[in-house]
């Protein structure tokens, strides 16, 4: 039978030691959540970029944003669907006449990665979204 001491002793070092585990796994995140958007395809342990269509429309992404261009692939992503996978996704299409929102859930409103408002516009543009990957909406007439 053990006493009270290394009961508490194997307790507080079993703490620890999950505190210590947590900790790396979360630095561990962080840091390949760091690496900078590959073009085209994905390398094994490195996130892709990815869209998530949480708007009511379908909304057409792309890979190898440069500047205000794709020049990868292209899809169309339906409404309540993911992008494909094995493809590292930097881009959506926002019309002319539309608003796209891009942001990733977190607290109480999601954290905001901007968005593009072509409400007016007579031409379309790509939306930069981050390289972990975004949920999308496009909305005509006003912003989402």
């Amino acid at each position: 039978m053990q006493n009270k001491t290394t009961t508490s002793r194997t307790r507080f070092w079993g703490r620890v030691a999950s505190i210590a585990t947590t900790a790396a796994l979360a630095g561990g995140l962080l840091v390949v959540g760091a690496v900078p958007a590959q073009a085209g395809g994905c390398t094994a342990g490195v996130l892709c970029g990815w869209v998530y269509n949480a708007g009511s429309t379908s909304v057409k992404v792309g890979a190898d944003y440069n500047g205000w261009t794709i020049t990868g692939q292209t899809t169309w992503v339906n409404s309540g669907k993911w992008s494909p996978s094995g493809i590292d996704w930097d881009a959506f299409w926002v019309p002319a006449g539309a608003c796209g929102r891009a942001y990733r859930p977190g607290g109480r409103n999601g954290i905001d990665l901007g968005t593009l408002n072509r409400i007016g516009s007579s031409t379309g543009a790509w939306k930069k979204v981050d390289n972990q990957g975004a949920y999308v909406t496009v909305k005509y007439g006003s912003c989402p």
